[in-house]
């Protein structure tokens, strides 16, 4: 990646409800975002992460 580009960071529960969604600037190398978790009962949620190109990432991320 050259330079800064937009994406979507999306959160789901396992019931499909949007629990977090928000814009993020993507930058050339390695990401880190914090969640915010507080108000998560314990469990896994689907992660997606959707690229301008129309490209989506997923991941699960858990809750202990």
């Amino acid at each position: 990646m050259e330079a800064a580009q937009s994406a979507q960071l999306e959160v789901l529960d396992f019931q499909g409800r949007t629990l977090y969604l928000q814009g993020v600037q993507l930058n050339a190398g390695f990401q880190v975002y914090t969640l915010p978790t507080a108000s998560w009962t314990p469990g896994i949620y689907l992660v997606r992460l959707v690229l301008p190109e129309g490209a989506v990432l997923l991941g699960k991320v858990m809750k202990g």
